[in-house]
């Protein structure tokens, strides 16, 4: 049997950063902790038992509870004031298992040993509370790996030395001769200062990306030589009153090969992550939006007088992209270019309709002139907890025509919309909101609403956020973000079928008259 406790918290000071979760529950690259320990174990024992332990009060998401199940594993709520010798304990009066193994619920490793009566131990770093072991002439850690051969004796040691883990270990050791072994792979979920160091190890990287992170510094390399410059001219162009929602950023190298920049390493979460996975209060999410309202207001003060000029350029360059990647889409065979799509049963006209009635709604509507990230969507922004701190990553760049950080606000705004309102970081995530038959959509109806998502609209409605994401020119843009960017994700169908279906959606419901009053 291989037990995963996770009945207790983590500590405080992570809750402060990502809420109140038990260990397994913690995440990295877009995916919970316990999807990576579970694969982990399965590599290894892929016949035996594998049981998670919860805290007994704990709302475990629909989502998340299958996806335990679907990897092969129990789930057991448990008391989450009893200790963890006491824990261990009744796990094993009540499963009587012929072997046990042990990987604590805040632990990963690349790689494990399948000996029995064995204790994985590592080198400790210096900010954590770790007890120390001298082995030889090294100081190690119990990294968070047992195994014994024996439960019942363990459980014996456990009761005799009144549920004391560690001294139930000694005494276990003392008989059954347990054999100590070093790994150098293995990762802390339950310190914050550990945490964000497997964060750094495990990275999200794109294609066109090569990332390079160490606890001082990111360095973005690519191919993509232009886009690195652009990214790097729009960071060093930004005015001074909007630098402080800037990491800082040096040391640009272009070669004939590739071009590379740095910048600040930022200890926090992106929103995106923190709306899929987290468990924020209302109080912090209030504190996040209100934070990112700032940024927004501050986009239009200060700008140059030729400012309504340069946005209306910046926007038909986006509406020239656009246009291309629909061309892209129809050349694909993604779909036809003349026949009618349909969303429901209700016939929304062939996609160049679409486009020409999209560009049309927009074009009615004056530019918003304003300093603009251009990719304003969650996975963009970085929180820091400590200090109340948004971080603005990946912007869309100066475009060598423009030669201006000066651009359409609204775009922006769409961008955000996108992520706050439509759900495009679930459908990242592997959500399927619409499924396709020929040229019809139909959205699924099997959905589960996401928490965080549903406060951040709450909270957007109450600082009056939402009364101009849902302005209707700027629910166009966010339309025609969804259907355009379907080239970007040919790796899966399902996902650009349901952003498809999404952009054909939001459409549907500005031909409804819905966004009309927000105009």
């Amino acid at each position: 049997m291989i037990l995963i406790p996770s009945s207790q918290y983590l500590r405080a000071e992570i809750q402060n950063e990502i809420g109140m979760l038990p260990p397994s529950l913690s995440f990295l690259k877009n995916q919970r902790l316990y999807e990576f320990q579970l694969k982990l174990v399965k590599k290894f024992w892929d016949k035996e038992k594998i049981l998670i332990t919860l805290p007994e009060k704990f709302i475990l998401e629909k989502l998340d509870h299958d996806q335990i199940n679907n990897l092969g594993a129990d789930i057991k709520f448990c008391l989450s004031e009893v200790s963890l010798g006491k824990h261990i304990a009744n796990i094993i009066e009540e499963n009587n298992p012929q072997t046990l193994k042990i990987l604590h619920g805040d632990t990963l490793f690349l790689e494990l040993p399948t000996e029995d009566d064995i204790v994985v131990v590592g080198k400790p770093h210096e900010t954590a509370d770790w007890d120390v072991i001298k082995i030889g002439n090294s100081e190690l850690v119990w990294a968070g790996f047992f195994s014994f051969s024996d439960p019942k004796f363990f459980l014996k040691e456990l009761k005799a030395n009144e549920y004391s883990f560690d001294k139930a270990i000694y005494s276990y050791g003392h008989i059954k001769k347990l054999k100590y072994i070093e790994n150098r792979h293995w990762y802390d979920f339950g310190h914050l200062e550990e945490l964000h160091r497997a964060r750094e190890k495990f990275t999200t990287e794109r294609v066109f990306n090569n990332l390079q992170i160490n606890k001082y510094e990111v360095k973005k390399i690519s191919k993509k030589r232009s886009k690195i410059f652009n990214e790097y001219n729009w960071f060093q162009k930004m005015p001074s009153h909007l630098q402080k929602f800037l990491p800082n950023v040096y040391n640009f190298v272009d070669t004939k090969d590739e071009a590379q920049y740095s910048m600040s390493y930022i200890s926090g979460f992106s929103l995106s992550e923190l709306m899929l996975f987290s468990n924020l209060s209302e109080t912090k999410w209030n504190n996040i939006l209100r934070e990112l309202l700032t940024f927004i207001q501050l986009q239009e003060t200060e700008i140059p007088k030729n400012s309504m000029q340069l946005s209306k350029e910046y926007m038909a360059l986006i509406d020239k992209k656009n246009n291309s990647r629909v061309e892209d889409m129809i050349g694909s065979e993604f779909i036809s270019a003349n026949e009618d799509l349909i969303m429901d049963g209700y016939s929304l006209g062939s996609i160049y309709d679409i486009i020409s009635e999209l560009s049309d709604i927009i074009k009615k509507q004056d530019c918003i002139p304003a300093f603009c990230h251009g990719d304003l969507c969650f996975s963009n922004l970085i929180y820091l907890s400590r200090g109340n701190i948004i971080k603005l990553i990946d912007p869309r760049g100066v475009d060598s025509q423009l030669d201006s950080v000066i651009g359409d606000k609204r775009y922006d705004l769409a961008k955000l919309a996108h992520s706050l309102i439509w759900g495009y970081d679930r459908i990242l995530f592997g959500d399927i909101t619409f499924k396709r038959s020929g040229n019809e959509f139909k959205e699924t109806t099997k959905i589960m609403k996401n928490k965080n998502q549903e406060v951040l609209k709450k909270i957007s409605t109450k600082l009056g956020l939402n009364k101009i994401l849902l302005r209707e020119d700027i629910v166009a843009i966010t339309s025609l973000l969804f259907i355009s960017m379907i080239p970007l994700h040919a790796d899966s169908l399902n996902r650009q079928e349901s952003l498809f279906g999404n952009g054909l959606k939001i459409f549907q419901e500005i031909k409804e008259g819905k966004y009309k009053r927000n105009v």
